[in-house]
């Protein structure tokens, strides 16, 4: 798009220049840069006033309402949707009319503004009528029912609510059917019809699963993670008001399984684009497969829609149509389980199964560990602390409370400079009583937490929360959670399910003990000059760091030197890294260098190595690189800036490096959440790596008593120090 904008630029040919910048704006969007994408619709605005191009025109402040409509600012949508909805009108043209009056609704609906909604929806339903946009009536019915939902019109609800799901069925339109199936179990939730709510969000979540499989392009699946993301929040939240009244271990249950839905699966969504360039070995020609499948099944539906717009609706055509997709579908169902049996760890990612709270209890029956997930959600939170005999359920604070304090943490918790122990205290007991204390007496038996975290609470070490508000003048005495348990964290119970389970199968000895990188040489980064290699990124300046060498050195002479590969400096690049990787196994891989996170694209976040002009790589080993390693280390260790942190998407779980190198084999990973001190590291990993070969504890063991030796030291006590490495995966 950039390229076209730039010919017809040169062509003086301003139009056709302002529609590649309505590309480029669609394409920030989807990527999520929504400050680009205004700017770029924001230009077009005056090309097309200047041109008198009332379509341009209209369609900009169109396209501007629906980037506020994805950047969740409904406040921002109205005054956009309303214009474009006057530019469209002002041209006859109907069609862009119904579309920006549906933003419309949909924003006054996030405003609750129902009868507004109300309004906007009934005018879009009969717009759509008219025009015979089917994908539109759909929509616009299921707004008109959610807006009467709130609005206490529980029976038309339901009546429009029935017409919808019957609609979008017939239309083969699954994503229009799950809404309006959570719609209805949330007026059912409204009227206190208990049983009537779980039966309807149960089929919703059913019709979810479906449509998950079966998506395609980009905005097909960004309409799923918001939908999921909604009903998960819904569904938690309606179960968790039920906890004390009905029975309560099939609730917590139940509710257990909705969060864990999420969060595993986001662990495929989020890979999706990366996983298109893992290795499939002999499954190619089936994956290839499964892929037309889902194409066919896309057109098909496709097909349909166009049939049903028809002026003359033929009926016979559309059942033939369906018929057809039927038995798409079936083949496709079909590949999916040839799959499983053929290649069981591609399709683990694929379709991975859930734990349950008795799946949980299972893998934590050898040993003291107790399991804390959490959902975060904008009506409330919730907590399930799970030990191998008990489960509880907790209510905790909404979104928006958890959110204040834990951006406050860790701004105190990420400044070295700020000596006052004041603030850590207060807002480290903050969060634990919100956070720990309600399962308080659950875990009082515990010597290892297993944290599973959600959205915002991805970004705190749970290490540094304090158990007391008492003030103390030195941060060595403050009471952080670190001196009293061994804390570790997962993707998601599923995820780790499928690590512990893994564990009794990987019994081959590495071939070495260490691989071990660091200190590498960026260009020219003594000088401060940026090269033309480019070694710096979105103009990044790579500082160096020599105490990685130091680190390395350290480490590597607790092994003996037949069992160890170390690299530093100009050695250390990605070019090496492979070739040793392809060569031997290890049992530790430790990479000592800096990390880049791309908050816009995850996929090129990346570990920074040496490259020379000469080496045939480009230094920067990034998300889908790592995917193709073949690891079968037991822990990696990413001693570098921000490595366990990547794009937050709300409700989905942090995307970033640490997932692509569990898929590529490491059952767990030590990775930091904030820029680090390379001379407090290198001490950190100095002890941790010699607890763990004297066998005196466990990886989560081994990493506490590391943190421990810097806390009990006044120079490096303050958790800026210590706090932001955190122990990912298989804790034993």
């Amino acid at each position: 798009a950039k390229t076209a904008r730039g010919i017809f630029l040169s062509l003086d040919d301003l139009i056709r220049a302002a529609g590649a910048t309505n590309n480029m704006g669609i394409a920030y969007r989807m990527m999520g840069n929504f400050e680009a994408a205004m700017e770029a619709y924001q230009e077009i605005i005056p090309v097309a006033r200047d041109a008198g191009n009332k379509q341009l025109e209209a369609d900009a402040w169109n396209n501007i309402a629906v980037v506020f409509i994805w950047a969740d600012r409904p406040d921002r949508v109205i005054t956009f949707a309303e214009r474009a909805k006057a530019a469209y009108g002002a041209i006859g043209d109907d069609a862009g009319v119904l579309m920006a009056n549906i933003n419309l609704g949909s924003a006054y609906f996030e405003q609750r503004e129902y009868e507004k909604a109300i309004d906007s929806a009934a005018e879009s339903l009969f717009l759509a009528d008219t025009l015979r946009d089917v994908i539109s009536e759909v929509a616009a019915q299921t707004l008109l029912a959610n807006s009467q939902t709130r609005n206490g019109d529980h029976e038309l609800a339901i009546h429009n609510f029935e017409i919808a799901r019957e609609r979008a069925r017939y239309l083969s339109l699954p994503s229009y059917e799950f809404a309006s199936i959570l719609g209805l179990g949330e007026v059912y939730e409204r009227m206190g019809n208990v049983p009537r709510a779980i039966e309807e969000y149960e089929e919703a979540f059913a019709q979810l699963e479906k449509s998950r499989n079966e998506l395609v392009d980009g905005a097909d699946r960004a309409r799923f993670v918001a939908l999921q993301r909604y009903a998960a929040e819904a569904y938690t939240h309606f179960l968790s008001k039920q906890y004390s009244t009905g029975d309560s271990d099939a609730i917590l249950a139940r509710s257990f399984k909705v969060a864990e839905r999420g969060k595993a699966r986001s662990f495929l969504d989020d890979m999706t684009a990366s996983l298109a360039r893992v290795p499939h070995g002999d499954s190619e020609d089936l994956i290839q497969h499964q892929q037309d499948l889902l194409n066919v099944i896309a057109q098909v539906r496709s097909d349909i829609q166009y049939v049903s717009n028809l002026a003359e609706v033929d009926r016979e055509t559309i059942e033939e149509l369906k018929t057809e997709l039927k038995g798409f579908e079936e083949q496709y169902e079909e590949v999916r389980r040839s799959l499983r049996e053929e290649n069981p760890r591609y399709s683990g990612l694929q379709d991975p199964q859930l734990s349950s709270v008795t799946d949980v209890q299972k893998y934590l029956s050898d040993g003291g560990a107790t399991m804390l997930a959490y959902a975060v959600g904008d009506s409330s939170s919730t907590l399930w602390a799970i030990s191998s005999e008990e489960a509880q359920m907790y209510v905790l604070p909404p979104r928006i409370d958890l959110s204040a304090a834990v951006e406050a943490f860790r701004f105190a918790l990420a400044d070295p400079t700020n000596s006052d122990t004041e603030a850590v205290t207060r807002i480290g007991h903050q969060l634990y009583s919100m956070l720990i204390e309600p399962a308080k007496a659950f875990i009082d038996d515990s010597d290892h937490l297993i944290i599973v975290p959600d959205g915002i609470l991805n970004y705190i070490p749970f290490e540094a929360l304090v158990t007391g508000p008492e003030e103390v003048e030195f941060f060595s005495d403050v009471p952080f959670l670190v001196k009293d348990l061994n804390v570790s964290y997962a993707q998601s119970a599923s995820v780790l399910d499928l690590i512990v389970s893994g564990r009794g199968s990987r019994t081959r000895r590495p071939d070495k003990a260490l691989l071990a990188l660091g200190d590498p040489q960026f260009s020219n980064s003594t000088s401060g000059d940026i090269s033309t290699n480019d070694q710096v990124r979105s103009g990044i300046f790579l500082e160096p760091l020599p105490f990685t060498g130091t680190e390395v050195t350290s480490i590597s002479a607790l092994f003996a030197d037949t069992e160890v590969d170390t690299y530093l400096q100009e050695a250390a690049t990605e070019t090496i890294l492979k070739r040793r990787l392809s060569e031997n196994s290890y049992r530790f891989v430790h990479l000592a260098t800096h990390g880049l996170i791309d908050e816009d694209a995850p996929d090129f976040s990346s570990i920074v190595f040496s490259s020379g002009s000469d080496d045939e790589e480009d230094g920067f080993l990034q998300v889908a690189e790592i995917f193709n390693l073949d690891l079968d280390a037991d822990l990696v260790v990413l001693s570098a800036c921000e490595t366990g942190l990547g794009q937050l998407i709300q409700g989905e779980g942090m995307v970033g490096l640490t997932r692509a190198f569990m898929y590529a084999g490491a059952p767990s990973l030590v990775v930091s959440l904030w820029k680090v001190s390379d001379q407090s590291t290198s001490s950190l990993m100095q002890s941790f790596y010699g607890d763990l070969l004297n066998e005196t504890s466990d990886k989560a063991g081994a990493l506490r008593q590391a943190k421990l030796s810097l806390l009990s030291q006044e120079e490096s006590a303050h958790p800026f120090h210590w706090a932001p490495f955190v122990l990912i995966g298989d804790w034993k």
